[in-house]
């Protein structure tokens, strides 16, 4: 079973600030998970196990996990827009291989998607 720990980064990456506007919020966001992904990116192809994201649907989004350990797996919760969690069932079966095989999955699709649009492969978010 998937150990879950809160996230460790800073809390106002993934929060609204007071009188902060709605764009700027998902502007901001937006960019904080995408450091994020480039961190997952990096250790997918460099075959490191921590730092690797892992997102499952879930309501009308998805919920988000970063690795932290791999023996036994934990898995920190990253609040990214809604927040969503997946529920215990899910967590209680849930491997490091599901993970590696989802990250490969994930890496796959931003490569043929980055090909389609003629960017780099290096830099998979920036459009």
């Amino acid at each position: 079973m998937a150990r879950v720990v809160e996230f460790t980064g800073n809390h106002s990456l993934f929060s609204p600030q007071v009188g902060e506007d709605m764009a700027d919020f998902l502007k901001r966001t937006s960019l904080a998970m995408q450091a994020l992904e480039q961190q997952s990116h990096r250790a997918m192809k460099s075959g490191e196990s921590v730092g690797l994201l892992y997102n499952a649907p879930v309501a009308d989004g998805y919920a988000c996990y970063r690795v932290i350990e791999v023996d036994p797996l934990v898995l920190e919760h990253v609040p990214y827009l809604d927040g969503y969690r997946l529920p215990a069932p899910h967590l209680r079966g849930l491997t490091f291989d599901d993970i590696r095989t989802c990250a490969r999955k994930e890496s796959a699709l931003s490569a043929m998607r980055q090909a389609d649009m003629g960017l780099p492969q290096e830099y998979p978010h920036e459009a």
